[in-house]
């Protein structure tokens, strides 16, 4: 039989500590709390499709969790770490969706959270991609052809992949959302009149990973992909033991539990940079109840 300290080891290691299942959630009118998985959805909500995610947003830090009032609200331990202020259209591969909710919004602010329009737009293919290869690995400096591809929604020719559609209607859906002051389409200024064979892995990339997604812009000035069903002032944050950021939507009054709108990737905080900030006293730890 183990001791007690060798069992409290073992249980550190134990996968059923990670909250990673939060990833599977998205949001629902339903009588669910909005952190249990609907199994009964088709559709599969991770950022990355293999059998572990290849994204660290919450490093090491050690998860907390708890269940109250009836087990309907969960407890953990997280970061508040910015907030969505503009959206991109939300995307539907066969169509354009007439829901108000679903049209681009403007950003209130102009702010480039990267530092220099180089560093943005490096930041945007990133987002595009999710910086991944479709295997998960790394994406590859080459995927930065992306900006250099023709923005064209229709073509008079054949396009050689279903990614290459998917490039076209997720941007030109988009075209007018402003990213650090600028239009979304003015940092794509290719005069190409033919899609490049070249840059079928990054596209088909960019299809698997802008599915359900849309392209968001924080108060802060990151980019980022969310769910479709995001919605200007939510919260972004990092849930210890949860390994890519999840946005939350506020209560109606400030200390209500919040609920999960889904799992999102934020350029330049999937790597446990925010782990940093907090020894730095920018952010804190805090109990997030979720209902």
């Amino acid at each position: 039989m183990n001791s007690p300290a060798k069992q409290s080891n073992d249980a550190n290691r134990l996968p059923a500590r990670s909250l990673e299942i939060l990833e599977q959630c998205r949001w629902v009118e339903n009588d669910l709390p909005s952190w249990v998985p609907d199994w009964r959805k088709k559709n599969h909500y991770r950022l990355f499709s293999g059998s572990h995610s290849t994204y660290h947003a919450s490093g090491m830090l050690t998860p907390f969790f708890r269940f109250r009032n009836d087990d309907r609200i969960l407890d953990v331990h997280g970061l508040m770490i910015d907030s969505i202020d503009g959206l991109g259209r939300a995307y539907f591969e066969q169509h354009t969706s007439p829901r108000p909710e679903h049209a681009i919004f403007q950003p209130e602010n102009s702010t480039n959270g990267y530092g220099s329009e180089e560093s943005l737009r490096d930041a945007l293919w990133r987002t595009l991609t999710g910086d991944r290869t479709t295997q998960g690995h790394a994406a590859p400096d080459s995927y930065e052809c992306l900006l250099d591809l023709p923005l064209k929604e229709h073509y008079p020719y054949p396009l050689p992949s279903r990614g290459a559609r998917a490039f076209g209607r997720f941007v030109t859906q988009s075209a007018s959302l402003s990213v650090a002051g600028k239009r979304l389409d003015s940092y794509f200024t290719s005069a190409a009149e033919h899609f490049p064979q070249s840059a079928i892995d990054a596209v088909e990339r960019l299809w698997r990973f802008s599915r359900t997604q849309r392209l968001v812009f924080t108060r802060n000035g990151r980019l980022g992909m969310a769910p479709n069903e995001a919605q200007k002032s939510d919260i972004v944050c990092i849930l210890l033991g949860c390994d890519v950021p999840v946005l939350v939507r506020l209560g109606e009054n400030e200390n209500d539990p919040v609920r999960i709108v889904g799992s999102c990737y934020i350029h330049g905080i999937m790597a446990g940079e925010a782990t940093g900030w907090i020894n730095e006293g920018e952010v804190e730890v805090r109990t997030i109840s979720i209902c």
